[in-house]
């Protein structure tokens, strides 16, 4: 499953494609959108903390749903009138974590993610292997660090130019004056 760099990017690609989710009554500066959206794409993964419920609650379409509403709930708190354009900006985000970690590889039982939590308790995996997994045992040896450094080399040969087309699609075009 992706590493934390991976999952970044993965929001980094979201703040920039959709801007219109972020109207203009509770817009945060973009800086501000772009942080978020990586910080929140990468956070489920701070389950890890507690290594049972590692890929469970945090990884579902429950958490997704929870962080769009209080998202949305305190950005109305926050700014005297609600957004849900944020809160759903925020949910996409911290939803991309499932959905990179469902397209990764996971050879650890049991496999996949809780993705359907709460609706059903089954795990889920795609089987696509488009993300290698990363090594969480022995992290600092130096065949883990080897293999996670080419699991992190894959992830941003797949999403750093996913992400900079974004980027580049989202740059204001150049204004050109008139000659007269």
């Amino acid at each position: 499953m992706p590493s934390p760099v991976g999952h970044a990017l993965a929001g980094a690609a979201i703040a920039f494609s959709v801007k219109p989710l972020l109207d203009s009554r509770a817009r945060p500066t973009f800086r501000v959108a772009l942080i978020s959206s990586m910080l929140l794409a990468a956070l489920p993964d701070a389950d890890l903390l507690y290594q049972p419920i590692h890929r469970a609650v945090t990884h579902s379409i429950g958490s997704t749903l929870l962080v769009t509403i209080v998202a949305t709930a305190v950005t109305g708190w926050v700014t005297g009138r609600g957004s849900l354009g944020f809160g759903l900006f925020c949910g996409l985000a911290w939803g991309s974590h499932a959905a990179l970690d469902w397209l990764g590889a996971d050879p650890t039982p049991p496999r996949g993610i809780k993705v359907l939590w709460p609706f059903a308790e089954g795990w889920f995996i795609s089987d696509l292997d488009i993300f290698r997994g990363t090594e969480r045992r022995q992290l600092f040896t130096w065949p883990s660090i080897v293999y996670n450094l080419m699991a992190v080399a894959q992830e941003v040969a797949i999403l750093a130019p996913i992400t900079g087309a974004l980027a580049l699609l989202r740059r204001p075009a150049k204004k050109t004056g008139s000659a007269g």
